[in-house]
């Protein structure tokens, strides 16, 4: 296929004319067989034009055993993206035993840094080491920090300091992002391991790393400086400051365009100099992303009530005045789960595409059939629960004063939930007469809920 044609896309999209733009993509679709690399640049201007059924479709075409190491990378990072962040490791796990150049082994290794799998992106960093006779110097030196970060990840973090520290001779003085991106990596991996010892040049290097950032462009790298240089005043016992500097990390956070994850770790730490409210409680502790930031909290329900959130046990608790939604059977529970993603999102919001990756936890090369039945769920929780909805992502327009509803691994026994409630000791006869089920029925509902 001509490039010429792809370039002609390019100038489309960046002079706005998107219209004209799907129009020479349709053309081309029905005038070539496009080659991997041609699918994965097509794939990216439907993606960058909105339409992310598209873009997905058009790099489905095969089996995952098929599909070229560059078609399965651009999947996964389009996933991941957007939130299916479960479909988009399964992409990447195909490729463990396939051949991959050093650039596709950066933008892996950069995926399984962002889900916290520092394993998996390490054997990918390492081959970055390779690139010792690279001409791009500044190249070189971000691909040894991201190896030095997963290195961290995976417990290592004497190897990462040590790999931080023979790069600073390497980097140009006027190169200012670059030299605070490594004082703030070194602090984080050093305040992390509690070396205390350290503290007062980590403090120090911070400060500079801060004023290198600057806070112009409130960016945020400069905001990760600012959680860092929190944390390490919480360490130090200093609350009022780190308070402070983790404040404006989250500030910079929330009106820019960043993962939840990040939003997630600044919130882990300030719950330690002041409550978080029922909103960032929520978000925490159950967002539905992987994190090492969360507690393991008791209990197989969450209670929203006097601005608070709790973990408790549905059978014990004490919420005659809340809004009880495991009982409420006009949701299934499909429905069910949907609604507990949206409120654990709180204020932030959820992709629909994570909705999908959660609900269904398959790969879909047509996502008609998962979007038409999120939809129908989505009907149905607005006419209980108002939505608010823009383009793919969805929020609640409020959180409730009150109310009840399951952790995610609980949904699917909200039956058993409300028999517990009703009797600790439930025999077979009592599902039979609550659930108006047959005995059979009843037989397998408790060999599912592991009741003895």
């Amino acid at each position: 296929m001509p490039i010429k044609l792809l370039e002609q896309v390019e100038l489309s999209i960046q002079s706005g004319k998107h219209v004209e733009a799907k129009r020479q993509i349709a053309k081309i679709k029905k005038s070539y067989a496009l080659k991997a690399q041609d699918r994965v640049r097509i794939a990216d201007f439907l993606y960058r034009l909105g339409d992310l059924k598209g873009a997905l479709k058009t790099l489905a075409t095969g089996t995952e055993s098929t599909l070229e190491p560059s078609v399965l990378i651009s999947y996964a990072q389009m996933l991941n993206q957007v939130g299916a962040w479960k479909m988009a490791l399964r992409k990447l796990d195909q490729l463990t035993q396939r051949k991959i150049s050093l650039d596709s082994s950066r933008i892996i290794a950069e995926i399984y840094l962002t889900l916290y799998e520092f394993e998996k992106g390490l054997s990918f960093a390492q081959k970055l080491r390779q690139e010792v006779e690279s001409t791009d110097t500044r190249r070189q030196i971000l691909d040894q920090i991201l190896l030095a970060d997963l290195l961290e990840g995976s417990g290592k973090w004497q190897e990462a300091v040590s790999l931080l520290v023979s790069l600073n001779e390497k980097i140009l003085k006027t190169d200012k992002v670059l030299l605070a991106i490594l004082l703030q990596a070194e602090s984080e991996y050093l305040i992390k391991a509690d070396q205390k010892h350290t503290f007062s040049r980590c403090e120090s290097n911070l400060k500079k790393a801060i004023e290198l950032f600057t806070s112009e462009t409130a960016t945020k790298d400069y905001a990760y400086a600012l959680k860092w240089l929190g944390v390490l005043h919480l360490k130090k016992k200093e609350f009022s400051q780190a308070k402070l500097y983790l404040e404006k990390a989250l500030s910079i956070l929330k009106s820019s365009k960043t993962r939840a994850t990040a939003l997630i770790e600044v919130l882990y730490f300030l719950q330690f100099v002041r409550p978080l409210n029922c909103i960032e409680s929520l978000f925490l502790q159950f967002y539905p992303l992987p994190s090492i930031w969360k507690s393991n909290l008791e209990g197989d329900c969450i209670l929203i009530e006097n601005n608070t959130t709790t973990s408790v046990f549905y059978s014990k608790v004490n919420f005659s005045k809340a809004l009880d939604l495991i009982s409420n059977k006009t949701l299934s529970d499909q429905d069910l789960k949907i609604l507990t993603l949206i409120l654990c999102a709180s204020d932030y919001g959820i992709s629909i595409f994570t909705l999908i990756d959660q609900i269904f936890d398959s790969d879909f090369i047509d996502l008609s059939y998962p979007l038409k039945r999120i939809e129908f769920s989505l009907k149905k929780i607005n006419s209980l629960i108002p939505l608010i909805r823009k383009d793919n992502w969805i929020r609640l327009k409020e959180i409730p004063t009150a109310c009840i509803f399951p952790k995610l691994d609980w949904v699917e026994k909200r039956d058993f939930l409300l028999l517990e409630r009703l009797n600790s000791d439930f025999s077979v006869s009592d599902i039979q007469k609550i659930l108006k089920v047959s005995a059979a029925s009843a037989r397998r509902l408790r060999k599912k809920w592991n009741v003895k």
